[in-house]
């Protein structure tokens, strides 16, 4: 079973951090999201589950 370690990743992307520190501080807004949309899209794994 594939496992993406996202979280180093997303702890130190600034659009989440912020977004989620202005919010409820553990949900970002859009940009937080596309960027985490932008780190599983680039993922070999995700890619190869649609590739067949």
């Amino acid at each position: 079973m594939p496992y993406l370690e996202a979280f180093p990743a997303m702890a130190s992307n600034q659009a989440w951090r912020r977004e989620a520190a202005s919010g409820d501080g553990a949900y970002p807004n859009r940009e937080g999201y596309a960027a985490l949309a932008h780190l599983i899209g680039n993922w070999t794994a995700w890619r190869g589950w649609f590739a067949g």
